[in-house]
């Protein structure tokens, strides 16, 4: 039994579950007597992505067993494990980008890469990627956007699973490329709502 157990499945729910990142704007800050918050949330994230960054390093150099890390691919066992690549375009949305950019961008990559490759097990490779653009359309709509830059999100989002290979894991550039073009968008056109309110809670910078 244990030579024909396929992980895919725990890879899938692990996937998805990192959707919760976006609780972290759940978490109150504001001025004043809360700017420990302000600094305590992106301590946090930084200690975390060190930590995990530390740990794929040691596993790399065999001072851990990759046999520890239940779940990984054939292909990951010498090569940065796609958890991290992950976790490192979060920790770059959470830290740099706006909210409204970066809600869409994890929800987005969370759960439209799973769908998509379960998809391609069962279909031709364009109707994961349509369905895997719809998805993620939807993601970008409900999070307040109109369906332009809804339209131009999602379909980097798909891009970004697209090209990714031995050197770039998609779990980075299907968050990083929406990310990046939609705060392309935003400075190029400010002032005229292509880039919506947050969608949680208004970040309230303590300076």
């Amino acid at each position: 039994m244990k030579g024909t157990f396929d992980p895919r499945w725990y890879r899938r729910a692990f996937h998805t579950f990192a959707a919760c990142f976006i609780a972290y704007y759940l978490i109150p800050e504001n001025t004043g007597d809360l700017l420990w918050v302000f600094v305590a949330k992106r301590a946090v994230v930084a200690t975390v992505i060190c930590v995990l960054t530390f740990i794929e390093i040691i596993r790399l150099r065999g001072i851990i067993k990759t046999e520890v890390f239940f779940g990984l691919r054939l292909y990951e066992q010498k090569r940065v494990c796609s958890y991290l690549y992950f976790g490192i375009g979060s920790s770059v949305l959470l830290l740099f980008f706006p909210q409204a950019i970066a809600v869409p961008c994890i929800l987005a990559a969370a759960i439209t890469d799973p769908v998509m490759g379960e998809l391609r097990r069962v279909s031709q490779k364009w109707v994961s990627m349509l369905f895997g653009a719809v998805l993620s359309f939807g993601f970008f709509m409900v999070c307040n956007y109109d369906p332009v830059p809804a339209a131009f999100g999602a379909s980097l989002v798909v891009a970004g699973e697209m090209l990714s290979n031995k050197l770039i894991d998609d779990d980075l550039l299907m968050q990083i490329l929406p990310a990046a073009g939609l705060a392309i968008i935003a400075m190029v056109f400010p002032g005229t709502g292509m880039i919506p309110s947050p969608f949680i809670t208004p970040l309230v910078y303590p300076w």
